[in-house]
């Protein structure tokens, strides 16, 4: 999967998808779980987790960041870590001449 028209639109319309990619980029290849990347990010819990995983009337499952190739997931010792992916990573450092 590369970068696609539909994950254009998803970034461009939603800051909380950004600045989660963001951080998970920045942080690479180090992982977060949910919480800390809240508080790096200053975006809600349930703002994050729907950046994510979706949310139920605000984050449609197939436009979460997990969904769209660009984040990956891994459940450690019960927590959820996420990190970016190398599509994710890709789609950050050209946002530029694709978001903008």
């Amino acid at each position: 999967m590369g970068v696609t028209p539909n994950i254009i639109f998803i970034l461009r319309k939603s800051k909380a998808r950004r600045e989660v990619l963001e951080y998970l980029v920045n942080i690479h290849p180090d992982k977060a779980y949910v919480p800390i990347i809240s508080k790096s990010t200053n975006i809600g819990i349930n703002e994050v987790y729907g950046a994510l995983n979706g949310v139920k009337g605000r984050y449609k499952k197939e436009n979460t960041l997990i969904s769209l190739g660009l984040v990956g997931k891994e459940a450690k010792n019960g927590i959820c870590l996420y990190y970016a992916t190398p599509l994710g990573i890709k789609v950050w450092q050209s946002r530029k001449d694709l978001l903008d």
